[in-house]
């Protein structure tokens, strides 16, 4: 008896789906939902649209109240009502006048809807209700709104097959004024497929805009092999088109209808020394694509790796390496043009590069060759080095196979290479410490190097610091501490030992030295007092390292500028902007040297004078004079110094407000702009005139900082409140209308 009743319940249930009243969720039917949609409570009517939308849910019974619920100026339920009648699909075809009245009415700032998303949304509905829809959608397509025209174009794509005879009209709006429409009409064109191959191809040929060759010509690209039909039309556009967009699009659509087309390549080589720039860089995306590359592009390129012209060379090789390991039957060709180019006395830099791109098989001639050369004889400019230093990070096992093999010159090249990847090559970090102890100075000093650069725990390097600091090879020693440095602070135990280096007398090592210090930052604070008797019989290259890692110290260093001060009129400018940077990074304790800060303010080097307005505000930022000396620095003639003085009222925050009505100005000048309207975003300016001028910038990011000054001011910008209103509704930013909108809600808060 049970089994019978629950074959008798299955049966009306499903004589109720049948008529709409089935289930939907709980005891609640597509019925229940749809007099739900009238409720007076928005909270329902949300829930009945959301709960209509979902696939399945909605009936033909529920069409009257979503056709009502298009009205609706909650956003959710027009939503779920429109998403409700596009799942109804052919059910829904009483809604056929509302949708296209709302097609009609689509406004792109409307507070109820969603922007382009609601006009997208009206198609799909409006394309899914099928041949019933489309003689009105025909008529759509000449509407005086492009909106109508790109939405009835769009909705036609969902139409599907039964759009079928309005494709010439859809090959007529490829000439619209409007892009939405030309690119709306393309894709639908596409998705109807070879019945749209007469009108395309005929706009292609025919159309006297160049708009509607170009739009043709993308939708037969779209239609992929079905468009080959095409192929001498796309094929002479791709040639002979006057105009440059036509002719890239038609470029683009010949290799797509016809992939393996002989007739292919010719074609892509000729547009590949096209005059025009962006007609050469879609025939070389074009190229990439040609497959197999080995037997229908390389025999076109291969050639023009010995031509006499360096540009044709070179596009030729990064072609070939933008292939990759695709292009692995280049190798012997590459590297013979690359050997051609040592022997003329400059290894070219294209084909290193190619020759790393093509992968390990690009590599074997490299390893190959260095298997022969003695460690000793290898320097930074040798081709194979250079090769090496270009490697990609799917080489990487074949670099760390190399780092056991028995001659040194590949053991180097490979650490070579895996310096160049550093920290991408971490996971090789653990083979790396026996390098560190090579029988080789070569691949001793490159291993270090590269254990700085991979990330090798510090605790294995600095096992090894005494011995490292002590090895026969003075280039080793400079690579141990190089090596060292970074490690950061990390690398605290080591600082002795480099202060140690910093008077060995190799100039080099010592350079080295002071930046791995500098590298510590406030880690290295009593390596200070050495790091500045360093700088009277320093070198100014070996001066800026030492000014660089005192800054890096910071405050810590700060009783050490005594010992600077000659080089605030140091000879060289680069030197004394270094000073400044350094006795600004000194806060307080650079005091000593403000003397040599006010010099600097009217030094003749603009970098100069910027280091020392913004030292001059980290010194004493606590002081009316320091405020003045920014403020001043806004006048100054040369940009640099300006946006310096910016920065250091941003710095001062509230205090800089002095320099308000100077940093307005400089909104007026693009190249100040941004840093201009930094620092009135910290300072919180308080001139609600400059600020209501500063609505209506063509920068949105000036108006945005205007609008959450004003909210700041709160009731005292009250003044405000209708141009922000206006901002609120009309403003192009979305973030300017939200900052609108804080400011208004600041306002009436009080």
């Amino acid at each position: 008896m049970r089994w019978r009743f629950a074959g008798l319940l299955a049966a009306v249930l499903v004589l109720m789906q049948a008529a709409g009243l089935h289930a939907a969720e709980g005891d609640k039917t597509p019925l229940d939902y749809a007099r739900d949609l009238e409720s007076t409570d928005a909270k329902v009517r949300r829930e009945a649209a959301y709960q209509l939308s979902r696939p399945g849910v909605a009936a033909k019974v529920a069409v009257p109240q979503l056709i009502k619920a298009l009205e609706d100026d909650q956003q959710q339920v027009w939503f779920g009502a429109i998403t409700a009648l596009a799942n109804l699909k052919g059910d829904a075809e009483a809604a056929l006048p509302a949708l296209l009245k709302e097609l009609e009415s689509w406004q792109p700032f409307r507070k109820d809807r969603q922007g382009t998303q609601a006009l997208y949304r009206t198609a799909l509905a409006l394309g899914s209700i099928g041949a019933p829809a489309v003689p009105s959608l025909s008529n759509a397509l000449t509407s005086d709104k492009w909106h109508v025209r790109a939405g009835a174009a769009r909705a036609l794509s969902f139409a599907g097959g039964t759009a079928s005879t309005v494709a010439p009209q859809l090959a007529s709006a490829l000439a619209d004024d409007r892009v939405e429409v030309r690119d709306a009409a393309a894709e639908t064109l596409a998705v109807l497929g070879t019945v749209a191959l007469g009108p395309l191809t005929e706009t292609l040929v025919d159309a006297e805009e160049p708009k509607a060759r170009a739009t043709a010509a993308m939708a037969l690209g779209r239609l992929g092999r079905d468009g080959a039909p095409a192929e001498a039309a796309l094929k002479r556009a791709a040639l002979e088109e006057k105009d440059t967009d036509a002719r890239i699009q038609a470029l683009v659509a010949f290799s797509r209808v016809v992939p393996g087309s002989p007739a292919l390549v010719p074609v892509l080589m000729r547009a590949w020394e096209d005059s025009e720039e962006p007609v050469r860089r879609a025939a070389h995306s074009a190229l990439l694509l040609v497959r197999p590359a080995d037997q229908a592009l390389l025999p076109a390129i291969l050639p023009l790796l010995d031509s006499p012209e360096e540009s044709v060379r070179a596009r030729a090789a990064r072609l070939i390496g933008e292939l990759g390991p695709d292009g692995a039957t280049a190798v012997q060709p590459v590297e013979a043009a690359l050997r051609r180019s040592v022997a003329a006395g400059k290894p070219d830099p294209w084909l290193t590069q190619t020759l790393a791109a093509l992968g390990d098989q690009g590599l074997e001639p490299v390893f190959a060759s260095l298997e022969q050369e003695p460690a000793a004889s290898l320097t930074p400019a040798d081709w194979r080095l250079a090769v090496l230093r270009q490697v990609q990070l799917t080489s990487l096992a074949r670099l760390t196979a190399a780092l056991v093999h028995p001659s040194a010159s590949v053991r180097a090249g490979a650490l070579e290479g895996l310096i160049a990847l550093g920290e991408r090559a971490r996971s090789v970090a653990k083979r790396l410490p026996p390098l560190l102890e090579d029988s080789d100075p070569a691949v001793r000093s490159r291993g270090w190097l590269a254990a700085g650069a991979c990330g090798v725990v510090a605790e294995a390097m600095l096992n090894r610091l005494e011995a490292g600091l002590n090895d026969t090879s003075p280039e080793v020693r400079r690579a141990v501490v190089s090596g060292v440095a970074r490690l950061g602070k990390a690398a605290r135990p080591a600082i002795p030992k480099l202060v140690e280096s910093l008077g060995t007398g190799d100039a080099l090592l010592e350079l080295a030295a002071v930046r791995a210090l500098g590298s510590m930052g406030a880690e290295a604070e009593s390596a200070a007092g050495p790091l500045a008797d360093r700088v009277p019989r320093a070198t100014p290259e070996v001066q800026l390292a030492v000014l660089a890692a005192l800054g890096s110290i910071g405050t810590g260093a700060a009783s050490e500028v005594g010992k600077l001060l000659p080089l605030g009129d140091a000879p060289n400018p680069q030197v004394r902007r270094a000073f400044f940077e350094a006795v600004g990074n000194f806060r307080a304790g650079g005091k000593p040297a403000l003397a040599a800060v006010d010099r600097g303010l009217k030094d003749s080097d603009p970098e100069v004078r910027a280091a020392a307005v913004q030292a001059r505000v980290a010194v004493e930022p606590e002081t009316d004079a320091a405020v003045l000396v920014a403020v001043n620095g806004l006048a100054d003639a040369e940009g640099v110094v300006r946006r310096a003085s910016a920065g250091a009222l941003a710095v001062l925050e509230e205090r800089g407000r002095p320099g308000e009505e100077r940093l307005f100005a400089l909104l007026s000048d693009p190249a100040d702009r941004e840093a201009a309207r930094d620092a009135l975003r910290a300072i919180h300016p308080t001139s609600v005139s400059a600020l209501l001028e500063a609505l209506g910038h063509a920068d949105w990011g000036v108006r945005e900082m205007a609008a959450d000054a004003l909210a700041r001011l709160g009731k005292g910008a009250a003044e405000a409140s209708k141009a922000l209103e206006k901002a609120s509704r009309e403003d192009a930013s979305e973030e300017v209308k939200r900052a609108s909108r804080r400011a208004l809600r600041r306002i009436r808060e009080g």
